[in-house]
């Protein structure tokens, strides 16, 4: 509001009247004349203005002070109103809270299975909630859980001020993962732990020692090699840089692989009674499956067809079988056996 002057009384300092009016003329060579009337009444105006913190606006108040000739009548205010004065000027005080908004940044930190993340903003204003349809905000944590790996999560963040930002956070494969391997004899199965929707470009390979590989490059999660047996291999896989591997993911498995079957006995000669059978042979000359273990030798009664079995036989190269039935004729089947590593 204007700040308005209160009325007041003065009385001047003196009450002779005011003299008349004088009348001169300019001597030759003055270029002109002049008459001078002293006023018989004369207004005295004062103005007060204040400034409006809020509306940045100026108002005035007049006070009138009337003069009189008489020499003893004492001047006399009045007061009035005059015409105010408004200015649209701008609030320089005011903080543009627009830019502020716009100014503010978002980081985010996952954990390693990138399945929470640690989502901050810088700035001046106070974070108020952050809002995530398919993700959980934990306000107290300043995180976001049940991630899941390649996927896109839109997030709204409200600030104090009425102040809104709309992020969009994409959650790449972790920069550790590591190739699974599995294997046997005769195979080896490579494959990465990543969600089906990822869409990513893998390459494999795998090659013996000494050997060289040209590396198969597909969209599959997984891949299988045909291989020997007891062999030692490097297989390699990698995923692609793509929108959701920042980097490159590379690792590397050596692999021998398991005892393969091994190769029939040598030299089987049985050796028969009444009664009984006795059978000699000979180990394999060929190992490069693996290790012989054992044996084991199968009797089959050719017209029953009832089989004994020796069972497992370590490291023998002769059997005798006793308790046959004389004049019956008999199938013997030895065969060599490896375990799995």
């Amino acid at each position: 509001m204007g700040k308005t002057t209160p009325g007041f009384s003065l009385t001047p300092s003196r009450t002779t009247p005011f003299s008349p009016a004088s009348t001169f003329e300019a001597k030759p060579g003055s270029p002109t004349s002049e008459t001078v009337t002293p006023p018989v009444s004369q207004a005295v105006n004062f103005t007060e203005t204040s400034l409006s913190k809020e509306s940045v606006a100026f108002t005035a108040t007049t006070a009138s002070l009337t003069l009189t000739d008489d020499g003893s009548t004492p001047f006399t205010p009045t007061t009035g109103t005059a015409t105010n004065i408004s200015s649209a000027l701008p609030n320089t005080t005011s903080i543009d809270y627009r830019k502020v908004c716009d100014a503010i940044q978002h980081s985010v930190n996952f954990a390693e299975d990138r399945r929470v993340a640690n989502l901050r903003f810088n700035g001046s204003l106070d974070l108020l909630e952050v809002i995530c349809a398919s993700c959980v905000w934990e306000k107290k944590t300043i995180t976001l859980s049940d991630l899941r790996e390649c996927n896109t999560y839109n997030i709204t963040a409200r600030f104090s001020k009425d102040c809104e930002k709309n992020v969009s956070i994409d959650v790449n494969i972790s920069d550790n993962k590591a190739i699974k391997s599995v294997f046997n004899d005769t195979t080896i199965t490579l494959s990465w732990d990543t969600a089906d929707n990822c869409s990513l470009n893998y390459s494999y390979c795998c090659f013996q020692n000494g050997h060289t590989c040209s590396p198969i490059q597909h969209d599959k999660n997984k891949h299988q090699f045909q291989v020997l047996a007891n062999t030692n291999y490097t297989c390699n896989s990698s995923i692609e840089v793509s929108r959701f591997v920042g980097k490159s993911v590379y690792d590397i498995r050596n692999i021998k692989t398991d005892y393969g079957k091994p190769d029939t006995p040598e030299n089987c000669s049985p050796k028969s009674t009444e009664e009984s059978i006795n059978i000699n042979w000979s180990a394999p000359q060929n190992e490069t499956n693996g290790p012989i273990h054992g044996y084991i030798i199968n009797i089959m009664n050719i017209k029953t067809g009832e089989t004994l079995s020796s069972g497992r036989q370590n490291n023998i190269t002769q059997y005798n079988r006793t308790g046959l039935k004389p004049f019956t004729k008999y199938t013997v089947m030895v065969q060599a056996y490896t375990d799995k590593k």
